[in-house]
């Protein structure tokens, strides 16, 4: 148990609050200091202690937070990527969110973002004309010449 501040103390109790406050509030580490009553500051301040010890090869109870919080927001972004690609939710909303949450990563290259979630979307369609139609999401995607008539049998 590691005593931090005057009042609040950090222990594994808090951590699986932490954790599932993640997955809850998508992310966000603000809000996720807010749904733990713990302040954000203090918060913050956990986190970037916790990743210096990583960095140092400091076992601490920190460290520790640190890389599962990194951990369970690793799945929070894939998760969010997986509803985006399943057309769950609306990808600008999902773009916008990985933006402000995930700002290190996705706040700062924009376009690259819009490319990759327009790949996504185009990747979506093909996957959906394929599923409803095979021969017609093949040919459309230049796979099979023309379309052609196939009897009951299968025989051309």
């Amino acid at each position: 148990m590691t005593k931090l501040g005057a009042k609040l103390t950090y222990d594994e109790k808090m951590l699986d609050k932490i954790i599932e406050a993640i997955s809850e509030c998508k992310g966000s580490l603000g809000q996720v200091a807010d749904r733990c009553m713990i302040p954000r500051n203090t918060f913050y301040d956990w986190l970037k202690r916790g990743e210096k010890e990583r960095e140092e090869g400091i076992d601490s109870e920190l460290a520790q937070l640190s890389g599962k919080v990194k951990r369970v927001q690793s799945d929070v972004v894939v998760a969010l990527l997986t509803e985006a690609l399943k057309g769950k939710r609306n990808s600008k909303f999902i773009q916008w969110w990985l933006s402000i949450c995930f700002r290190a990563d996705f706040g700062q290259n924009g376009e690259e973002i819009q490319k990759l979630f327009e790949s996504f979307l185009k990747l979506r369609e093909h996957v959906e004309r394929y599923t409803n139609s095979p021969m017609e999401g093949l040919a459309r995607n230049g796979e099979i010449p023309i379309r052609q008539k196939v009897d009951s049998k299968g025989n051309q």
